[in-house]
């Protein structure tokens, strides 16, 4: 324990290792978010989903090494090959985590996920020491060594089974907060067990190695597309995706227009319109919206013309005043509107006009021969 207070207090840079902290807790949030955004999306979207959040939990983890080590109070150089590495390593360890974590059911998923990203942590974190190897002599201890991988695999497997329970806010910030514990836990553990003795007094005499500058500004690329490709995704899909899903949800056909030209519509619109969504974009909305009269139209497709019922009203739509417009298919509506005024003038089984039509004829007759002072009656044979 005194030895892990001395490596955090005296052997690390402050201000650099809360950069770390906040990379790492940053990176991990957003990835939480997108395997919850995983469990509930559509099949066809989800392994992209596990897959971008494998990525941003990888690459986090590799950035909060590589911040964690430039806090090293240790000058060191890195080799290219092992730095490398060592991100395609911690990537693809965590993907594997983040697809057990989903297709491996129950508690057992948890526990192999949880398993599986402490060992991504674990695994980058050697790989990424082996990059200062030509540079620096590391002793480890074998007992510390041990320590770390326990740490990160008990907290790492927390935050996995607290995903797999809720999906909550609250669950998901617990979970990613069991996470960040996880990679920073191991890496100051480990990090306390080891002793790096520089093998150069000029780092600048290894010139096959990139130096604290260049790893610097490489883990600050790195991460910081990486969190905000993952943040990126997570609003795009919120407020967009989620949009066009409701859309295409709804049984209405949806088209909005700007200008009269059409700038989206829905698949039912599509469908009506037998043209495809691409297709429709910039026509005049009154190349297909025919004979309108007040809330009723007809709708031009490649089968005809189709009686609709229309509503509308305005919105804004990618920060633009658009009018929406929801049509209403009335084919069914009248064609059975007709049956039933056919079913109650004429018999159902012969077809011919029944009592009830009889006598509204003859009532309608004398109305108008009274009106017009005519005699009714049937001519003599």
């Amino acid at each position: 324990m005194i030895r892990l207070v001395s490596c955090i207090t005296e052997q690390h840079s402050w201000p650099l290792l809360l950069v770390a902290v906040c990379v790492c807790a940053a990176g991990h949030l957003a990835a939480v978010f997108m395997l919850s955004r995983a469990r509930q999306c559509v099949r066809a979207h989800r392994n992209l989903w596990l897959t971008v959040a494998g990525l941003v939990i990888g690459g986090s983890i590799w950035a909060t090494h590589f911040i964690a080590m430039l806090s090293y109070s240790i000058p060191v150089t890195y080799r290219l090959s092992e730095t490398a590495l060592s991100i395609v390593v911690a990537i693809g360890i965590s993907c594997l985590a983040t697809f057990a974590s989903f297709y491996v059911s129950g508690r057992q998923g948890a526990l192999t996920a949880g398993a599986l990203l402490g060992l991504a942590i674990a695994t980058m974190h050697a790989v990424g020491l082996t990059a200062i190897l030509g540079t620096a002599l590391i002793e480890a201890d074998l007992a510390t060594t041990i320590t770390a991988w326990a740490v990160g695999g008990i907290f790492a497997i927390g935050g996995m089974l607290l995903l797999s329970r809720k999906m909550t806010s609250l669950w998901l910030v617990g979970a990613s907060l069991l996470f960040v514990a996880a990679v920073c836990g191991h890496h100051m553990i480990s990090m306390s067990g080891l002793q790096v003795i520089p093998l150069y007094t000029d780092v600048g005499e290894a010139l096959t190695f990139i130096d604290r500058v260049g790893i610097a500004v490489g883990v600050c690329v790195v991460s910081s597309l990486l969190i905000a490709t993952g943040i990126a995704a997570l609003v795009i899909d919120r407020h967009l995706t989620d949009v066009k899903g409701l859309a295409n949800a709804t049984f209405e056909a949806v088209v909005l227009t700007r200008d009269g030209q059409i700038v989206h519509a829905n698949e039912r619109f599509a469908a009506l319109t037998g043209r495809s969504i691409g297709g429709l974009r910039s026509l005049p909305l009154t190349d297909l919206l025919t004979d309108r009269n007040g809330i009723r139209g007809s709708l031009t497709s490649d089968a005809g013309s189709v009686p609709v019922e229309i509503v509308e009203g305005v919105i804004e739509y990618r920060g633009r005043e658009t009018n929406v417009y929801g049509l209403r298919d009335l084919t069914e509506r009248l064609e059975a509107h007709r049956q039933l005024e056919h079913l109650a003038s004429h018999d159902a089984l012969t077809g011919l006009l029944n009592r009830r039509a009889f006598n509204e004829r003859a009532e309608q007759a004398v109305n108008t021969g009274i009106c017009r002072r005519n005699r009714i009656g049937v001519p003599d044979p």
